[in-house]
């Protein structure tokens, strides 16, 4: 299985991270996105192991086949940060944080 997640392939997008990235991390399959590379999105990717920005047809065909012959190698690491609840406590103590000063 792998989860298609589609943005734009624009220096526009690079500050976007859709609530869909979010769900597929916590699905915890692997996520092939067609988009900016040197976007929030990407680095999020790379960073958890959870799947490739492809931006050629090739990149997906190639991405596909090695996700058919289990070659890749996908960790998941860190998925657990960025849970709404994890997410939300994060928010919390960033709000208290500025209340305090």
């Amino acid at each position: 299985d792998v989860l298609l997640l589609l943005g734009w392939n624009d220096p526009l997008d690079k500050g976007v991270l859709t609530g869909k990235v979010f769900e597929y991390l916590a699905a915890r399959k692997p996520i092939l996105f067609c988009g900016y590379p040197d976007g929030d999105v990407n680095n999020l990717i790379t960073t958890t192991h959870s799947g490739k920005t492809c931006v050629t047809v090739t990149d997906v065909v190639n991405f596909i086949e090695s996700i058919k012959n289990n070659s890749s190698n996908f960790k998941f690491l860190n998925i657990d940060d960025y849970t709404r609840l994890n997410q939300t406590k994060n928010l919390f103590n960033v709000l208290k944080s500025q209340i305090n000063k």
